[in-house]
């Protein structure tokens, strides 16, 4: 490990003096040696975002991932590079991708949602949403919160209303107080005489 965290002081020493191929180098050597260091893996990520070319730091993500597939962050870090870019298919195959090695990952359930609501594709949202749902695995107080947002988005009042009621029954039978208060505090929102001309400011 000593050794490790040296090659990595090194190669951020040689970012700063501009020796730029030297530090690819030493971060190469490192994760040649310590191919599951996630912290290296995303050094090795941001020397390409700044200093490489789009196909360079797609392939450092994609050798990321695939050393690291429980690493959520790595995951999420290759979707965003692929959504910023436009390629909006590849960033959600990522993402299937990402959610078939993390079953249990809120993080990246709620990525997919969000890629798929603000693409413009709501009823995608919703399906994503649903099945986590219906799983129970990753069935938690933000997914009940966003699934009643987008039954919002799509003008469904009536299953807005439906789930932000489930969502609190089921936490209650769970002791979860921390959902409870969320959810209510989403449903007072959402059922105050204002909320109708409302719309979500943030979906994160």
């Amino acid at each position: 490990m000593e050794r490790k965290e040296t090659w990595q002081r090194d190669a951020e020493e040689c970012l700063r003096r501009g020796s730029v191929e030297t530090a690819r180098a030493i971060l190469a050597h490192t994760l040649a040696t310590f191919p599951t260091s996630r912290g290296t893996w995303r050094a090795a990520a941001a020397l390409e975002k700044a200093h490489g070319t789009a196909e360079s730091l797609h392939d450092v993500l994609l050798r990321a991932v695939a050393a690291c597939p429980t690493t959520e962050v790595l995951w999420l870090m290759a979707a965003k590079e692929k959504w910023m870019a436009g390629d909006v298919p590849a960033s959600r195959n990522l993402l299937e991708a990402a959610f078939e090695r993390n079953p249990d990952s809120e993080e990246i359930l709620l990525a997919a949602f969000k890629l798929e609501l603000e693409t413009r594709e709501p009823e995608r949202a919703r399906v994503i949403l649903q099945r986590a749902r219906e799983g129970g695995g990753v069935s938690t107080a933000r997914v009940w919160m966003k699934s009643a947002i987008v039954a919002r988005e799509l003008a469904s009042a009536d299953e807005e209303r439906a789930l932000l009621l489930e969502g609190i029954a089921k936490c209650v039978r769970a002791g979860g107080r921390r959902c409870v208060l969320l959810l209510r505090g989403v449903a007072r929102a959402h059922t105050s005489p204002r909320a109708g001309s409302r719309r979500p400011t943030s979906f994160t």
